[in-house]
């Protein structure tokens, strides 16, 4: 049969290792409400539909546990039934994150997963978004129509309020640190599979002919959210996701849908905007929503006076709902065998009193004849007694009809917004503790009242953003539809002459402040209907937008009304704001002026009108705005057909904060909130624009190729870098990474040197361990180290805040942009980091290290435990990191592959101590522990970068010879290196770091851009090529030994020609010496012939040359295929 629906739903609310991955709440709550859904409003036989949870109680079948195997094997055996026409289902609802890629072109360094119920125990890995991908493109091959629903988040930092049990957990846990082994992917995908593609604004899987939902932009948090009505926690995004498909109406599309979700899930968290991705102009499962009659069925009969239903919230059912009671296989015609009154409501049942004692049998059909009065009341929590008094006093001497007052803490209804003390000023906060009010109100009488009011006007907003016709199939339903375009010139007839779309890849609507909007109204029912357009402004005003003289306006069957417009942020502090335009749309003159009222401050003016008349619709818009909780049920006999609203939301983004950059001019200050001041030299002339990341790449300017430096955007460097946001040193909470712009001539970019830098000193909030600022540079390719830390001028700054400073050396030239060649600016990029000093590697000399859990473990080496050994591997890092990644990496397939029964590690320190005194340190460790000839022990030293040079001189200078049976060498620079002669050897590594995560230990280049380490030091003197050392390890005139080296030489020519580019850009003119060795092959760090320096002069020397760089010796496919044969 054609056009069938087959589903997947995982909910994980127990997690395996709780350490790693934090119990949630809602998730099991999540799927079974959409199991509901499909099954009473699509109709979708149970044996199409595989339910995979991990409950508290632990009572699933091993079979439906939602483990990482059933999971796979749920689309791979269940959703690839699936055939052409149908349409294939995924909805999860768990913990995302993030975890170490094993792919070496990840260019941050991690991919984004899915957490299974067991996920975090040995063994057993995420389900990466690579992993992902192929599955939804197997289903796809089979020509299945694949939706994908992730109700989780796999990046930010958490909550800024304490968690507790009232409190919104979010759907995000720490990323798996582990080195994960190969085989461990699904069978056919490699560490480089090209699955990323285009990346999709949730960070997700890439954008494809897959429709994708998701509960969160890729830097949001994805959060729970205690349902009102019914007391059960569930993810915000799918408890408004069921909402909506409870109101389906058969044209209503992904895009129709993910337009309610978002507004209702970002009037209770406005920092989450849930996402659309793919072909959202679809109908919903290709409108098979209608094949079923709307009814419910008795599921249980509790004496004669109480009966379960088999919906719940999920269907829209409230308490105060009235449901009509007809006998088994009935027409739902006729009087009704009895009425009952919903009063308890689960996501996927509910229990009602019937209102006379008549015998009930299970399977008789319900149908619903009232809705309760749903969610009217605002949850609100209140620990200050001045302000609880106030809310219990505002209607005249009683409480606020709209105002449910609860402690914060306290266990219950969890609070949907909160009122906190701060620094003597009442904040309202939403509930993940972000300011819903820009606004704080002193801690007097006064301020309390003013709170309590404010509260009460914020849930009178809040319930006309949600007011829609709750009946689920009114006639009415879709018959209103709501259009825009940006333009900047009208032509004829109000038609745009150069419209442009405001919907980006998200299927947010994004205008920026200033732009010119065009609403387009059209009334696609065969019936007139009467208009009224309602702006919602990000000052909490409600008025009419149009028509602008009268209640309403008519509009004939089919035809549009265009409404242009023209919208502006005022508060130069506030970087984004959403307006909303909500048409209410009616058979019969009615006006909605009752919903009207000024801003959060301004006097409410309107506050005594009250809609006409007695009918429902009526009763229901006095109920949004005065009546609250007092008010009746809403009859759906009376307003199933007589109403419907449709509204579109849109984003706008502040405009950029410019500065002009005179001529001659050498000082100015940029921007007064954060104290900004520039230097900068007097033949720079330009525009200095200050904006968010989001403004730069949601409309601002159209970048969407600009994104944070991959290398610093993981959870690795984050330690010790993190970029200053638009909201640093200003009190605000924006946490949108701060972007400047600078617009000039290619010459007066050029301009800017070390000998003529830029300087910036500015204002931040101070953070335990910032220690300086370091500017990166963005050319439209590459990112790059554009100066230093500099020493600050001014240090008034407030409590909780610090001045900093940064020299800027270098502007890096954009690559060339599409623009007009008239113009002949062109705008160069920063970031600014902060920088934390964090700590080096110990120098921890010899230990034993083992793998628990994929992670290394390090412990003292006795002499006794080296007895017991036959055959052990010694691993030495090079002068960039510790021996971790060698034992992560590395150690389990050598030990499985060489048959080691030991693993040692050499932890030294390479910068103040030379490579000869650490070569005779190993020396002595490795003897006093007991090595010498005829010790009866094979020892081979795996060795990578530095490291090949310390066992050389224990080899060939140290009498290594005598106990060392094989070195394996990684890079190794065996005729030193010209970067080190240059004195550049760290300022290239901080760029390959900014550029390609994983490569350089962020705590190297923190130390070194903050001065604590030095290119003079000793350890990179012996790397240059003339050194003492080197003259003695390579003196032709001493014999070499007959230990054998095996050399793994990497030529990254091939692979990776932008790396070239980019060593000309940042080492040009740097050093000839320096431009000859770029030009040679080399792993960016060690020349090919530098490596070969043995060849011709050791007897029992073997090479490789491998396609790879110099962070992938020895893990590679390629390396350990090589290693292997060596082995053997």
């Amino acid at each position: 049969m054609a056009n069938q629906i087959y589903a997947l739903l995982v909910g994980i609310d127990r997690y395996a290792n709780p350490s790693q991955a934090p119990h949630l709440r809602g998730c099991v709550a999540d799927v079974e409400g959409t199991y509901s859904l499909l099954v009473q409003q699509f109709g979708v036989p149970e044996a199409h539909i595989r339910l995979l949870t991990a409950r508290m109680d632990g009572r699933e079948p091993p079979e439906r546990l939602a483990t990482r195997e059933n999971i796979i094997q749920g689309w791979r055996t269940h959703l690839s039934q699936a055939g052409p026409g149908d349409h294939a289902f995924f909805h999860y609802s768990g913990h995302g994150s993030q975890a170490r890629s094993i792919d070496p072109n990840e260019p941050d360094g991690y991919d984004e997963t899915l957490v299974a119920h067991d996920s975090r125990t040995p063994g057993v890995y995420d389900i990466i978004d690579k992993e992902l991908a192929a599955l939804i493109r197997e289903v796809e091959q089979r020509g299945a129509q694949v939706t994908v629903f992730l109700d989780c988040c796999h990046s930010g930092s958490g909550t800024r309020l304490a968690p507790s049990e009232s409190a919104p957990r979010v759907r995000q846990c720490p990323p798996d640190l582990r080195e994960r082994p190969f085989e461990t992917l699904l069978p056919g995908l490699t560490p480089g599979s090209g699955t990323r593609g285009t990346r999709s604004p949730s960070g997700w899987v890439p954008l494809g002919n897959h429709l994708l939902l998701a509960g969160c932009r890729d830097e949001e948090l994805s959060h729970e959210y205690q349902v009102p009505t019914t007391g059960q926690w569930q993810g915000v995004t799918s408890y408004f996701f069921h909402n909506a498909l409870a109101n389906l109406h058969p044209d209503m599309t992904w895009a129709d849908l993910h337009d309610r979700v978002q507004t209702q899930v970002r009037a209770i968290y406005p920092s989450q905007s849930p996402q659309l991705e793919g072909p959202g102009h679809l109908t919903i499962f290709g409108g098979l929503g209608r094949v079923v009659e709307r009814y419910l069925l008795v599921t249980q009969v509790e004496g004669t006076d109480y009966i379960q239903v088999n919906g719940g919230a999920a269907v829209g059912l409230t308490p105060g709902s009235r449901l009509a009671i007809y006998p088994p296989a009935s027409t739902l015609e006729g009087e009704p065998l009895a009425t009952a009154l919903v009063e308890e409501v689960k996501v996927a049942h509910a229990w009602a009193r019937l209102d006379r004692a008549v015998p009930v049998e299970p399977a008789s059909r319900v149908r619903v004849t009232a809705w309760g009065p749903g969610e009217a009341s605002y949850i609100v929590g209140v620990d200050a007694e001045p302000v609880r008094q106030a809310i219990a006093t505002l209607a005249d001497g009683q409480p606020s009809p709209f105002l449910q007052v609860v402690s914060r803490n306290a266990s219950g209804p969890a609070p949907e917004v909160q009122v906190v003390s701060r620094e003597g000023r009442y904040w309202i906060l939403d509930p993940a503790g972000a300011p819903l009010v820009r606004t704080a109100f002193p801690v007097t009488p006064e301020g309390a009242r003013q709170v309590a009011a404010a509260l009460e006007h914020l849930a009178i907003y809040r319930n006309v953003r949600f007011l829609h016709n709750p009946a689920a199939h009114s006639a009415l339903a879709g018959a209103v539809q709501v259009d825009a375009v940006t333009f900047t010139q009208l032509g004829r007839n109000y038609r745009p002459v150069d419209p442009a779309p405001i919907r980006g890849e998200g299927h947010e609507a994004v205008i920026r402040s200033g732009q010119n909007l065009l609403l387009t109204v059209t009334n696609r029912s065969p019936e007139t209907l009467y208009l009224a357009v309602l702006e919602l402004t990000p000052d909490f005003a409600i008025r009419r937008l149009y028509p602008p003289t009268r209640p309403h306006q008519t509009v004939a069957a089919g035809k549009a009304v265009p409404i242009p417009l023209r919208l502006t942020l005022d508060d130069p502090q506030q970087e984004k704001a959403v307006t909303i335009y909500k048409v209410l749309a009616t058979r019969e003159p009615t006006s909605f002026d009752v919903l009207q009222m000024g801003g959060l401050q301004e006097p409410d003016t309107r506050g005594g009108t009250r809609a006409a008349g007695n009918t429902a619709l009526a009763r229901l818009l006095n109920r949004m705005r005065h009546d609250g909780t007092r008010a009746s049920e809403l009859l759906l006999d009376d307003t199933d057909d007589s109403w419907t609203t449709a509204q579109l939301e849109v984003t706008v983004l502040s405009a950029a904060q410019s500065r002009a950059l005179p001529p001659g001019q050498t000082r100015i200050t940029v921007a007064e909130a954060r104290e900004l001041v520039l230097e900068k030299p007097a033949g720079l002339e330009g525009t200095l624009w200050i904006s968010s990341l989001e403004q730069a790449t949601r409309g601002l300017e159209g970048k969407t190729g600009l994104q944070l430096p991959p290398g610093l955007a993981n959870p690795s460097a984050a330690a010790f870098f993190r970029p200053v946001t638009l909201g640093d040193g200003t009190r605000a909470t924006d946490p949108s990474p701060a972007v400047l712009a600078i617009a000039a001539e290619s010459a007066g970019l050029a301009q800017v040197s070390p000998e003529h830098p830029l300087r910036l000193e500015l204002t931040v909030d101070d953070e335990p361990g910032l220690a300086g600022l370091v500017p990166v540079a963005f050319d439209g390719e590459f990112y790059f180290l554009a100066g230093r830390p500099a020493a600050v001028q001014s240090r008034s700054a407030s409590s909780g805040q610090r001045r900093l400073a940064v020299t800027v050396e270098q502007l890096p030239p954009p690559v060339e942009e599409e623009a007009d060649t008239r113009d002949l600016k062109r705008t160069a990029r920063l970031f600014l980091y902060k920088i934390f000093a964090g700590d080096l590697p110990a120098d921890a000399g010899l230990r034993r290290a083992t793998l628990e859990q994929e992670q290394a473990r390090f412990d003292p080496i006795r002499g006794d435990e080296l007895s017991q050994a036959r055959r052990v591997a010694l691993m030495l890092h090079g002068f960039t990191g510790d021996s971790r990644w060698l034992v992560e990496k590395v150690w389990r397939w050598v030990q499985n592959n060489g048959n080691y029964d030991l693993c040692l590690t050499y932890d030294y320190e390479s910068f103040g101590t030379g490579i000869r005194r650490n070569g005779e340190l190993l020396a002595q460790a490795l003897t006093g522990l007991g090595f010498g000839p005829d010790d009866g022990v094979h020892l081979d030293i795996y060795a990578h970068s530095m490291g090949t040079q310390v066992a050389r001189a224990l080899v060939e200078l140290y009498g290594g010879a005598a106990y060392v049976d094989r070195v394996f060498m990684g890079g190794p620079p065996n005729a030193g290196s010209p970067l080190a002669r240059a004195r550049v050897l760290l300022p290239w590594l901080g760029n390959i770091l900014v550029n390609l995560a994983g490569s350089v230990p962020p705590a190297l280049i923190a130390h070194w851009l903050l001065g604590r380490l030095s290119e003079s030091a000793q350890g990179l003197l012996d790397l240059e090529p003339d050194s003492d050392f080197y003259r003695a390890l390579n003196d032709p005139a001493r014999p070499p030994t007959s230990v054998p080296y095996f050399v793994q030489i990497g030529d990254n020519s091939a692979s990776f020609q932008d790396w070239r580019k980019f060593s000309s850009k940042v080492m040009k003119g740097v050093d000839v010496a320096l431009d000859l060795f770029f030009q040679d092959d080399n792993d960016l760090l060690v020349s090919l012939a530098s490596a070969r320096a043995l060849a011709d002069r050791w007897p029992n020397y073997q090479e490789a040359v491998l396609g790879i760089n110099h962070f992938q010796y020895f893990y590679s496919p390629e390396g350990q295929r090589v290693l292997a044969r060596w082995l053997s």
